[in-house]
């Protein structure tokens, strides 16, 4: 049951004036509507705010590097360059001080000719379109 919300009284569904106090239930209505409005307004843009910011610390696909160090990121998967060896991408798990500000070590997703570690494209752990390295699993599996 709707009560009036200056002096409380119950109102029937039809009211369109409070039978107490003489107050317009209309205008009441009207301001309730407004107030809603403002508060789904006002969580929205607190949700687009948040989610922008959060984004910002995201890694994307692609290059970065961290303390001179080369780093590939895909498919939730960070991979380190190795100098030594067999020079090869392997995965491994970042300091999250880099993680958490991602954004300042990010270098783009085109590979530098000039650089001085192997293209990550060229790895067996690159994805495009869900082919690995244009190799099928079946493929993959027999090597």
């Amino acid at each position: 049951m709707k009560k009036c919300s200056k002096c409380k009284a119950k109102l029937d569904k039809n009211d369109l004036v409070c039978p107490e106090c003489g107050a317009d239930i209309t205008a009441q209505k009207k301001k309730h509507t407004k107030g809603l409005l403002i508060t789904l307004i006002t969580v929205f843009a607190l949700i687009m705010v948040f989610g922008l910011f959060g984004g910002l610390s995201t890694p994307v696909k692609g290059y970065y590097e961290f303390e001179s160090k080369p780093y590939y990121f895909q498919n939730g998967v960070w991979y380190t360059y190795s100098e030594y060896g067999d020079g090869s991408w392997y995965a491994f798990v970042p300091d999250p001080t880099y993680t958490d500000h991602c954004k300042d070590y990010y270098k783009g997703n085109k590979y530098d000719e000039a650089s001085t570690f192997k293209k990550f494209e060229d790895s067996e752990y690159y994805v495009a379109d869900g082919v690995v390295n244009n190799f099928t699993e079946t493929e993959k599996k027999a090597e």
